[in-house]
């Protein structure tokens, strides 16, 4: 099984601007245009997508709309949730910033945690396992952190190792497993397309 794991082009938020909908940037859109020359020419079995607006812009920018695989968009690969700072990032930050524990313990109410994706994480992998077949090549366009989280679990890592690595926007992972889920290779971090 091929797996290919993509963060989103850039968004309002990663740009700064983290009022009203987290919708691509012109840059992001530029970025999601350079990201359909790594991507057209695989042929993908299956491709999971956040149902967040700003991964679906990308995937549609890169892949357009004339797809033969099957597409699911599914919340259990969002972006880790801030609960009620969802929409608030100088709130969420103030309070990270009183809280007291260690790196990705803090849980805004009704938010998650580090803990809390890394079970919903842990969860959509055996999803993937078992939905799937062993020679299939699999898309999952998702987000920073939720990925992140997702590398560690494949990578058998601590997940709070996600605090050393970052993965900048549009970036492409692969990872390569055998029948016995055996890694057989992996790839983190490609943005060879953004310069190209």
């Amino acid at each position: 099984m091929e797996l290919y794991l993509v963060r989103h082009a850039q968004s309002e938020a990663n740009a700064g601007n983290h009022e009203g909908e987290n919708l691509l940037t012109a840059l992001g859109k530029l970025q999601a245009g350079k990201l359909s020359k790594s991507l057209r020419n695989l042929k993908f079995d299956k491709i999971y997508c956040s149902n967040l607006e700003r991964a679906k812009q990308t995937l549609n920018i890169s892949l357009g709309s004339d797809l033969d695989s099957e597409i699911i968009f599914t919340d259990s690969i969002n972006e880790f949730s801030k609960g009620i700072y969802e929409n608030s990032d100088k709130e969420f930050k103030k309070a990270l910033k009183e809280f007291e524990g260690g790196f990705g313990e803090y849980r805004a109410p009704d938010g998650e945690n580090i803990f809390d994706v890394e079970k919903r994480a842990s969860d959509f992998l055996s999803q993937i396992y078992r939905d799937n077949n062993y020679g299939d090549t699999i898309l999952i366009m998702s987000h920073g952190f939720f990925l992140r989280v997702l590398i560690s679990i494949i990578l058998n890592k601590p997940v709070k190792e996600i605090e050393f690595f970052r993965l900048q926007n549009t970036c492409i992972t692969t990872i390569s497993h055998d029948s016995s889920k055996k890694i057989i290779h992996y790839d983190l971090g490609n943005i060879s397309h953004l310069i190209s």
